[in-house]
């Protein structure tokens, strides 16, 4: 009797872990944790981000795709620090972390700082990008996600939230 072959499926699906009121949304989308930050105040879909990390980065290696829409305010609180601490102490499961930061201005160059400082504290050593639209960040994170689509994560993140150039 031959021997079937069995082809590995690439189809992702996305697993919505939570969302807020203010619409920030939390999600899987297989080896990726998607985050879309909307409501004007990012602290609770933070918190609620690092403990959804917590466990999937505890489950191995992972990729993670965060938008952060116009009018998004740089999170102040504990939030930082915790996220910082948790991302370095699974570094090594860190496959990339890819950053949209929509909008211009003052704001959108307050949100990158942000970024910069949460990097920083946390040590750096895994890849990271900070981006302006979602096909980039998709492209930077499916080079470091195996069997990653690109394109269909691209649309994924476009309509979770209208981007918007307001802030």
């Amino acid at each position: 009797m031959p021997i079937r072959t069995v082809e590995r499926s690439t189809v992702r699906r996305l697993v919505v872990i939570s969302r807020t009121p203010g619409g920030d949304l939390i999600a899987t989308y297989g080896d990726v944790i998607v985050v879309s930050y909307a409501s004007p105040s990012m602290e609770k879909a933070a918190g609620q981000l690092i403990e959804l990390a917590d466990a999937e980065l505890a489950l191995g290696p992972r990729g993670v795709l965060s938008c952060i829409h116009a009018g998004v305010r740089a999170s102040a609180g504990p939030a930082r620090e915790q996220l910082a601490a948790l991302l370095a102490r699974y570094r090594e499961h860190i496959r990339g972390i890819a950053t949209i930061v929509c909008g211009t201005g003052f704001r959108a160059a307050g949100m990158r700082s942000l970024i910069a400082s949460i990097r920083l504290g946390s040590g750096g050593g895994y890849p990271s990008g900070t981006f302006t639209e979602p096909g980039a960040a998709a492209a930077w994170l499916a080079a470091r996600v195996p069997d990653l689509d690109a394109g269909a994560l691209a649309d994924l993140v476009r309509s979770l939230e209208p981007l918007s150039d307001s802030a």
